[in-house]
């Protein structure tokens, strides 16, 4: 997991310099142009609160962007998938995806982008996906499926729901959020170019240095907590120090949201919206 964050693709320098960067050097054109077809995009909640990522899978040819390129995207949306998260403050500590198969042909069929995204999911984002809607499939679909599933791991199966027509959606998601060209009330968000306004991170200040040091002292407190609670002798003070690192994790979290506007650029959720001001 570390080794593939920091070595391979350094997903943290990816998340901090978002598409803006890419954008304003002239790299990855094809991948820019692919974020402004809104591909995949986020957009609502459900019912129960989590947010929605929903990915259009006729807009998808695999010619149309390089697939190292495409590995970055899809690390990329589970990662601001990650930071539309609310779990403190709303317990919603994962999102749901419809996967919209209305109008997907054979020439939509990227297994190569699939099994990527397939790995992905299974083994470095466990945990951030509770639900995934095949919605809409159409006749030659399962020769995809055939050969897709046998890649799942018997949990991830177990979170796919295959839905058809805008009744099957609404009993999940509130019409206001469904597209619709699904039958609901929903647009598509735009892809807001990036500008010099619109992209630009905090300058470093005080209040910048004083959250390093803050968040430092928190992680320290973090490991010592952690092997407190491992080194625990009994109930009582394992549950202590359990306690005690939930809410150091709770203050490091609340730390970020500070911190967030020095480190990341804004990117596509902060530029439509959809995203706003980060809370915990």
């Amino acid at each position: 997991m570390l080794d593939w964050r920091i070595n391979k693709f350094d997903v943290e320098d990816l998340v901090n310099k978002s598409d803006a960067h890419l954008y304003f050097e002239g790299k990855l054109r094809k991948l820019i142009n692919i974020m402004r077809s809104n591909e995949v995009y986020f957009k609502g909640v459900l019912r129960s609160g989590c947010p929605v990522v929903h990915i259009r899978t006729k807009n998808h040819i695999r010619s149309n962007c390089p697939d190292d390129d495409y590995d970055k995207y899809v690390a990329l949306m589970f990662e601001w998938g990650r930071l539309m998260l609310l779990e403190y403050k709303t317990g919603t500590d994962r999102f749901h995806v419809i996967y919209d198969l209305t109008g997907f042909s054979l020439k939509n069929a990227d297994f190569r982008a699939i099994k990527f995204s397939v790995k992905a999911f299974q083994r470095w984002y466990p945990d951030v996906v509770e639900v995934v809607y095949m919605h809409n499939a159409p006749r030659v679909f399962p020769l995809v499926w055939n050969m897709v599933v046998k890649w799942l791991k018997p949990q991830v199966r177990d979170k796919i729901i295959f839905t058809r027509g805008p009744d099957a959606l609404k009993k999940y998601i509130d019409p206001k959020f469904i597209p619709k060209f699904l039958g609901g009330k929903d647009a598509i968000p735009a892809y807001v170019e990036p500008t010099t306004f619109n992209s630009q991170r905090k300058e470093p200040d005080a209040m910048f240095s004083n959250l390093l040091k803050q968040r430092d002292e928190l992680t320290v407190r973090f490991i010592d907590s952690t092997i407190k609670w491992i080194e625990a002798t009994n109930t009582k003070e394992s549950r202590q120090h359990l306690e005690s690192k939930i809410n150091i994790c709770k203050a490091r979290a609340q730390n970020y949201i500070y911190l967030d506007p020095y480190l990341r650029t804004p990117g596509i959720c902060d530029r439509n919206g959809q995203l706003g001001n980060l809370s915990y």
